[in-house]
């Protein structure tokens, strides 16, 4: 009998039952065949059966222990059942009996970059490529960890020579759009959406990653309209206790009825999006809020919000319509020129500011809150933090105290700034919440943050926000502008070649220097 064509690292494409029962028969038949236990293992695994899978490789293996096709395809479903390390040794087992195997190559480059050994995965693609140099699949993933790696110029050229070989490559068509984003060549980007779509008009990934750039344009016509194709990517699915009533799109009347608006992807896009929430109760709305519970007591507060509750840990009140809050700009046509909820729309909270203007009040000088990173789990986390040795510069300049605003596991980086001889207080660990956290932001000054979640806040609350970007920006700051219509409190410091953090520091630091001074002979 031959053996099938071993896997390389993409997904299962499915397999006809049909051709899993030929294959029980073949091992039936041939019990002491190593070629049909893993003739079984690779229909098994085209099904999604990635445990059977496994157990079918093994039994190969046990029969030809050297059979690099089983060690190599054994590596792959322990990948895709999370076992990484295990799939390593697999894959090294397999180039082990045959040095020159450029799926295993390949393959060992997922596993090395699954876990974090980013230069060992691009040097195992590297080689692959040596041995197989038209091997697209290793040039796409390459490419991709490069991106990863905000190393955008050299992703591009592992596209465009991906591309060269197989021009209808949907998926790096899409990745190589992306990296063009990055580099902030967005008519290119289009271009490169508008190809794949052009091979599939339903390529969810495509319209989104085309909408991120039409947002980043300002193109909010569009944008929005695209933007609603999220909802085809996997990983962000609507919990289906939030959406099993009709969504609201801007129809029918709503006059009456129980809307739930629930939030998304981040905390800040839950600041930045709650502003909608008075405008659907205007339209006479009964409104309610699904949050996150750090954002449970903050919405409670806003204003035609009847209820705000936390689905992870709050029984889930009964609605008529549903919304995602990041649908409501489609649903109300809202243009840059349009945008609803003059700062602040968030709820002042008094009685928490007044408590932490007395704290600080022993501390001389401009009270200024600090941020340097976000959330690690959320997509280009890494190009968005600045490094917390360079916000030890701002945290010099004189005339100012400085208090943390930094939450997470980046916090511990505060002892950096107070190393440096910096003045900053902390009192992070007493910020239980997004409410908390508003009552001392509402007592500074001026907040200076990299794009988190904490600049959504200040920018909400209408509190001065100098917000710290990288080179290509999040859509939502739109393009080359060092204002935010969504923000009229904010001021934008750019990146002006990617990385160039030392830049915006220095901008920043100098701008803090003028405005203390010019507080400070106000002030005389």
């Amino acid at each position: 009998m031959n053996k099938q064509a071993g896997v390389g690292g993409a997904a299962a494409n499915g397999a006809p039952p049909s051709e899993l029962a030929a294959r029980d028969a073949e091992v039936a038949r041939w019990p002491h065949s190593a070629d049909a236990h893993f003739n079984r293992g690779n229909a098994l695994r085209r099904l999604g059966h990635h445990s059977e899978a496994l157990a079918s490789y093994d039994t190969a293996l046990r029969l030809a222990p050297r059979d690099e096709q089983a060690l190599n395809n054994r590596g792959v479903v322990l990948r895709e059942l999370g076992r990484t390390t295990e799939a390593l040794a697999s894959f090294e087992q397999a180039l082990a009996c045959r040095p020159d195997y450029p799926a295993a190559l390949n393959n060992r480059g997922l596993a090395l970059q699954a876990l974090g050994r980013n230069e060992d995965a691009l040097a195992a693609f590297a080689h692959a490529l040596t041995l197989q140099t038209d091997y697209t699949e290793a040039l796409g993933n390459r490419a991709a960890l490069l991106a990863d790696l905000d190393r955008p110029e050299e992703a591009l050229a592992c596209y465009e020579r991906a591309l060269a070989l197989r021009p209808d490559d949907i998926v790096n068509l899409v990745n190589r759009g992306n990296v063009l984003q990055a580099l902030k060549r967005h008519a290119e980007a289009l271009q490169s959406y508008g190809r794949a779509l052009a091979l599939d008009p339903d390529d969810a990934q495509a319209h989104w990653n085309e909408a991120l750039t039409r947002l980043a344009l300002g193109d909010y016509r569009r944008g929005w309209a695209k933007y609603e194709w999220r909802w085809r990517n996997p990983a962000l699915g609507m919990d289906a206790r939030l959406s099993d009533r009709p969504q609201w799109t801007g129809e029918p009347d709503i006059e009456g009825k129980t809307v739930l608006l629930h939030a998304e992807q981040g905390y800040g896009d839950a600041l930045q999006f709650i502003r909608y929430a008075p405008r659907v109760a205007a339209l006479g709305a009964r409104v309610i809020v699904a949050c996150a519970p750090q954002l449970r007591a903050l919405f409670e507060g806003v204003e035609g919000v009847v209820q705000a509750f936390a689905p992870e840990v709050d029984p889930v009140p009964a609605f008529d319509l549903h919304i995602p809050l990041m649908s409501l700009p489609l649903a109300f046509g809202t243009m840059p020129e349009t945008i609803p909820g003059s700062a602040p729309y968030l709820p002042p909270d008094a009685a928490g500011t007044q408590a932490w203007q007395a704290r600080l009040a022993p501390y001389q000088g401009r009270r200024i809150g600090l941020a340097w990173s976000g959330n690690p789990k959320f997509g280009r986390a890494r190009t968005k933090a600045c490094p917390v040795a360079l916000m030890a510069r701002l945290a010099a300049v004189p005339g100012c105290v400085f208090v943390s605003l930094q939450k997470g596991d980046a916090a511990a980086e505060g002892i950096q700034l107070r190393d440096a001889g910096a003045n900053v207080l902390d009192y992070t660990d007493e910020l239980a919440d997004f409410k908390a956290t508003a009552a001392l932001v509402g007592a500074l000054d001026l907040v200076i943050s990299v794009d988190t979640a904490v600049a959504h806040l200040a920018g909400a609350l209408g509190k001065p926000v100098w917000i710290l970007l990288p080179y290509a920006a999040d859509w939502r700051w739109l393009v080359d502008r060092d204002d935010s219509p969504w923000y009229p409190s904010a001021r934008l410091f750019r990146q002006p070649q990617r990385g160039a953090w030392n830049a915006v520091i220095a901008k920043a630091e100098a701008e803090l220097a003028r405005w203390t001074d010019a507080a400070a002979g106000a002030v005389s």
